[in-house]
């Protein structure tokens, strides 16, 4: 849940904090399950021009459809629709990648949605002030049917107080939606972490550096990273 979820009691960030944080970048791509396009929000005080590539995805990582445009967008500001995914007829993933100027590089911002083929519908005809039920919700059943990654992790300590993570889905299958832990010898979580990136989806054949913070890495420490299609790896 992004509600009341950000840290726990012991300071260990959820899921909620790295899609509140995405959302909170200078320059985010966003999709819109109202009409299905994409836009650009700007946070920044001063005009950029941006490539934006879109594609969209079997549930298990192949491409099925991708576009990429440019667009300038002005300061604090929304721009319009850029560029409208097709309708799929089951469900997909849809990636956005943003960068300033050209593309090329590292993407400034790099994002997956899960598109359904219905959305949820809201129960508007029994809505009070303070909640509104679903009548229906949206299929993720096929979250459930995305097979195993082939996935490897790298942790290289680069001082006492930061570890580099390098995670690559080997084989053809997507990594998704991938957790990152540092824990202790003892198997405990290191806390508080401040992980750069986390809860992230390897495509096939690539590879996510991800970085992450700690007062001090002890003696013993290691990475454990888990998609949710996927088990532990260390």
């Amino acid at each position: 849940s992004n509600y009341w979820n950000l840290f726990d009691f012991f300071l260990n960030a959820g899921g909620g904090f790295y899609g509140a944080k995405k959302g909170c970048e200078a320059l985010h791509p966003t999709y819109s399950f109202v009409d299905g396009g994409v836009s650009v929000v700007s946070s920044r005080y001063s005009a950029a021009n941006v490539t934006v590539t879109a594609s969209l995805h079997h549930p298990a990582g192949a491409e099925l459809w991708n576009a990429t445009v440019r667009a300038a967008i002005g300061p604090d500001s929304v721009s319009d629709t850029v560029v409208t995914p097709p309708a799929m007829a089951t469900p997909a993933l849809l990636r956005l990648r943003l960068w300033e100027g050209e593309a090329a590089g590292a993407a400034v911002s790099d994002q997956v949605y899960w598109v359904p083929v219905e959305d949820d519908k809201l129960d508007w005809d029994n809505s009070t002030f303070y909640i509104t039920y679903c009548s229906r919700y949206a299929d993720h059943s096929y979250l459930e049917q995305i097979p195993a990654p082939a996935l490897r992790a790298t942790a290289l300590l680069q001082d006492p107080e930061h570890v580099r993570v390098l995670l690559t889905a080997a084989g053809a299958t997507l990594a998704f939606f991938t957790r990152l832990r540092l824990v202790s010898a003892a198997g405990d979580d290191v806390l508080p972490a401040e992980w750069e990136d986390n809860y992230v989806s390897v495509f096939p054949g690539e590879t996510r550096v991800v970085t992450v913070r700690v007062e001090e890495v002890p003696t013993g420490a290691s990475v454990v990273v888990r998609a949710w299609n996927g088990e532990d790896v260390r």
